[in-house]
């Protein structure tokens, strides 16, 4: 991938993401707002250099309900319980829009409670995801969380096409809208 098509993807990744809102960090890059609730002391957590974390979602479905913990070993664990529902999918996206957080606010290669929410998240939004839409997610998500795990960088992105990003975008904007009835710009 040539640095000016990573560019095009983290334009394609970003501006969804400020559609979505995907991430529900804030700009300190590691802690939760949104409809998430403080995690039990029991929550699954690590520490990485010394900092402690846990990630917790914002964010239910059958699985899970907001507030939960993130297995930080196995993020996407909870996808494995979930099948395609439509009412479970526009329940995340409504949520996630709620949450108010963009996918980039306070990414840092460092900041692994951001990448394992993130993880969990595309995860399971692929596995809710109508048919209409999973290809469009299993695409940007890909991109989304390469993008985290780079801590932003475009130039670690490898593999990802970013006319299939942008495409994948426009989609799941366009869903939202015609079906979950969200009012998203692409």
């Amino acid at each position: 991938m040539t640095r000016q098509s990573g560019r095009a993807v983290a334009v394609s990744a970003a501006a969804l993401a400020s559609v979505l809102v995907i991430a529900g960090c804030d700009s300190g890059g590691g802690t939760h707002a949104a409809t998430a609730t403080t995690p039990s002391s029991s929550a699954p957590s690590a520490a990485v250099a010394g900092k402690s974390f846990s990630a917790v979602r914002w964010w239910s479905n059958s699985a899970a309900s907001a507030g939960s913990a993130v297995d930080v070993n196995n993020p996407a664990a909870n996808a494995s319980s979930l099948h395609p529902s439509r009412s479970d999918y526009c329940q995340m996206i409504a949520q996630t829009q709620k949450a108010g957080k963009t996918l980039f606010t306070g990414v840092a290669a460092s900041n692994t409670d951001l990448q394992v929410t993130i993880t969990a998240f595309a995860a399971e939004i692929e596995a809710v995801a109508p048919s209409q839409v999973s290809g469009a997610w299993r695409t940007l998500g890909r991109a989304i969380v390469m993008m985290a795990r780079s801590g932003g960088d475009v130039a670690h992105l490898k593999g990802i096409d970013a006319k299939s990003v942008q495409q994948a975008a426009a989609t799941i904007s366009a869903d939202a809208t015609a079906v979950c009835h969200l009012s998203f710009k692409a």
